[in-house]
C-alpha cells in the first residue's frame, strides 16, 4: 500500500512541474487577425508578440493564470484561467469607442 501511495504522489510531482502550451489567436471584433498584438501572462510575467495571423504560443507551468492581450485602438483584454493542459484560447478585442479622430501640431 505504501507503494502504491508514493507512486502516486511521484506521478502528481511530476504531473505539476509538467510544461504546458498555451496557444491562441487574437483577432479584432470583425473577425481580422491582429498581428504584433501582445501577450502577458501573470503572475509568470511572460510577453508574446502574435506573428503575422496573429497566432501566438506560450509555454508555462500548470495553475492559476491572467491572460492580458493588447493591441493599438482597442480595449485590454483579461481573462482568468486555469491551465491543466495544453489549451487552446481565442481572444476578440473591442475597438475603443473614443478614437482619436484629429491631430493639430503648431509650432
Amino acid at each position: 500500500m505504501k507503494l502504491l501511495y508514493l507512486f502516486l504522489v511521484l506521478i502528481h510531482a511530476a504531473a505539476v512541474g509538467q510544461d504546458l502550451t498555451l496557444k491562441g489567436v487574437i483577432e479584432d471584433d470583425k473577425g481580422q487577425k491582429l498581428p504584433q498584438a501582445h501577450i502577458i501572462v501573470l503572475p509568470d510575467s511572460l510577453f508574446r508578440i502574435t506573428d503575422a495571423e496573429g497566432r501566438f504560443s506560450i509555454t508555462l507551468k500548470a495553475g492559476q493564470k491572467q491572460v492580458h492581450a493588447s493591441y493599438v485602438g482597442y480595449e485590454l483584454f483579461k481573462r482568468n484561467i486555469t491551465l491543466k493542459s495544453d489549451t487552446v484560447i481565442a481572444i476578440r478585442l473591442r475597438s475603443k469607442a473614443n478614437q482619436l479622430q484629429e491631430v493639430v501640431i503648431s509650432g
